[in-house]
């Protein structure tokens, strides 16, 4: 049997597969907030390479 590190066995990439890019998940956010909003706020402290904000369908 081959041994896996536990990040490749529930399916989430490893460090090395997606380039090291962390990715941060907010829950709750304000239904008026854009890609742009969480961009301008979070680039103050880090470098943005991309924001998706998923939209509950009504």
């Amino acid at each position: 049997m081959e041994s896996r590190r536990p990040a490749e066995r529930d399916g989430r990439r490893s460090g090395s597969e997606n380039n090291g890019i962390p990715k941060f998940y907010v829950a709750r956010l304000p239904d008026k907030c854009s890609s742009k909003d969480i961009s301008e706020v979070l680039g103050l402290v880090w470098e943005i390479e991309g924001v998706y904000i998923s939209r509950k369908k009504r």
